[in-house]
């Protein structure tokens, strides 16, 4: 074999291994901003989470409900005895549907619980 057939093989060997290289280096800097993207999208995820719990939490909170039945002129009173009603039984703890699980001081504000009073009319 010729010294230039030598030399051009060992420049072709040697440009397809920094080719190689720089195709690796291409693809773990696209890799880094695709993960700086996504943990930017998680912090705004996570950010709007946190506010959206905030909000909840003020819209049910005393001082805000009073706020609204002041605003709409809504007058409760305490009921009288015969519209008092008494169970026969209290449900027994040991009912599997009646548990509450315990996960967390938020478990205490469940969204699904609905207010059951009801404005008395004025006559």
């Amino acid at each position: 074999m010729k010294p230039l057939g030598k030399f051009l093989i060992v420049v072709f060997f040697v440009t397809g291994i920094c080719l190689y290289y720089i195709n690796g280096q291409s693809a773990l800097l696209s890799l880094s901003y695709e993960i700086d993207d996504n943990q930017t999208a998680i912090e705004r995820l996570l950010d709007e989470n946190n506010n959206l719990a905030y909000n909840a939490f003020t819209l049910k909170s005393p001082s805000n409900l009073e706020r609204e039945l002041l605003l709409e002129d809504v007058v409760l009173c305490i009921p009288d005895r015969e519209q008092i009603v008494y169970l026969a039984k209290a449900p027994s703890s040991s009912d599997e549907s009646l548990k509450v699980s315990k996960k967390s001081i938020f478990s205490l504000f469940d969204i699904n619980r609905k207010a059951e009073a009801e404005p008395i009319e004025e006559q």
